[in-house]
Parts: C-alpha cells; sequence; structure tokens
C-alpha cells in the first residue's frame, strides 16, 4: 500500500467519518508492506501484509489471466478520461489486469479493489473488501468496475469516492447509482459523470483514440 493512500482510507464501521492510523511493521521504499490500519473511534484493525489491506474477507491474489491487449487498454483510458496527468484511479474485479499497462501510459496512482486473475506484485495498492468502500468522499479522480460480484451499498459508495466531474464505468448489467449522469453505453459496459446533470440523452459507445474523450 502506498503509504500516501493512507489518508484516503476510512474505517468501515458505523461511526462519523474518521481517518485510519498506520502502524508499521515494514516498509519497501514508500510502500506499507506489513503493519495494520487501526481506527481513533473504535479501535478497529485492519491487517495490512504484503501491502494489501484487508476490511473484509482475508486477501489473497488470484492467477494472472490474459494481458489486455492494446484496444481494451486504449478504450480504457478513453472512457476513464485519463488524458491528463495525475489522480487516483480504482480498478475493481478483473479491470486490475489494466492497471500496468496503464500506469505505464499515464502518470495516474492506481488502487486495486479485490482483483481478479491478476497476480499482485510488491508495491502494488490493494484492498479486499465485502460490500462497503472504505474511502473517502471526492478522493478517485475515476473508477472501473470489471467482471465480480458487486452490491448497490458498493456502487453507491463507489459513487460517493468520485470527485465531481470523475468517471464511473462498469459493466451495462450493473445499475447506475444515484449521483451519476449516464453519459453513454453499449452491449459491454455503461459509463457515466459523477454529480453532473445530463445535458443530452447517452450516445452508442463507439472507439476512441487514445487522448480523446468518448
Amino acid at each position: 500500500m502506498f503509504i500516501e493512500l493512507v489518508d484516503s482510507l476510512r474505517c468501515i464501521a458505523d461511526h462519523e467519518d474518521t481517518w485510519l492510523v498506520a502502524a508499521v511493521a515494514e516498509f519497501r521504499g514508500r510502500h506499507l508492506a506489513r503493519g495494520s490500519l487501526g481506527c481513533p473511534v473504535c479501535r478497529t484493525q485492519y491487517q495490512v501484509e504484503n501491502g494489501e489491506v484487508a476490511f473484509g474477507r482475508p486477501g489473497g491474489s488470484s492467477e494472472p489471466g490474459v494481458p489486455p491487449d492494446e484496444d481494451t487498454v486504449l478504450r480504457a483510458r478513453a472512457l476513464l478520461d485519463l488524458a491528463e496527468p495525475g489522480g487516483l484511479v480504482a480498478l475493481y474485479g478483473d479491470a486490475a489486469s489494466l492497471a500496468l499497462a496503464l500506469e505505464e501510459e499515464t502518470q495516474a496512482t492506481f488502487l486495486l479493489v479485490n482483483p481478479q486473475g491478476v497476480r499482485l506484485e510488491p508495491g502494488v495498492s490493494t484492498i479486499w473488501v465485502e460490500d462497503r468502500l472504505p474511502l473517502a468522499p471526492g478522493v478517485l479522480r475515476a473508477a472501473m468496475v470489471g467482471a465480480g460480484p458487486v452490491t448497490g451499498v458498493f456502487m453507491a459508495n463507489l459513487a460517493t469516492a468520485v470527485r465531481a466531474g470523475g468517471r464511473i464505468v462498469a459493466p451495462v448489467e450493473v445499475p447506475l447509482p444515484d449521483g451519476v449522469a449516464e453519459l453513454a453505453r453499449d452491449t459491454r459496459e455503461w459509463v457515466a459523470e459523477r454529480s453532473r446533470e445530463r445535458v443530452s440523452a447517452p450516445m452508442p459507445l463507439r472507439r476512441a483514440q487514445a487522448g480523446r474523450r468518448v
């Protein structure tokens, strides 16, 4: 877990919003490799092992799948609107397989949530959750939901965590959460923007060149 991301994490217990305090057992460069994150309100401890923070079920990496092809990476970059550098982007489920390729093309920071089909390497920031997302409001530049079970609570938390004007991309079978305006969709995914009124009907998705908005 990249140590600077700790400020963006929050306790998931039912009490007022609060930051977490890191107890470090092992550092690797600027990454928290082993230790815990503690809540100063309810005293809950969230364990960190191999840079992975467990907020729900125990963490554990899966075997890597097929690496994404160039078209898939370009499509994700366009849908997430990553032409400009910077910001924190969350990738859920098998969307985590895009992290390394997108990191090479952008200067964004990536947070993997319940990653599937990817081998977790040292220095990758990863959290494991059930349905509550432990992120402060507005800390994400964008988020992509891939294959994997998601609940309405998770999607509501995700929408809150994305900043105004930020993008959310998800499979078409996932209901659109409150607080976002749909921009476009095709047979695979929809893309929406956080907290801006829709000014026109959604458009069909089409292939876009790198750096161009959909």
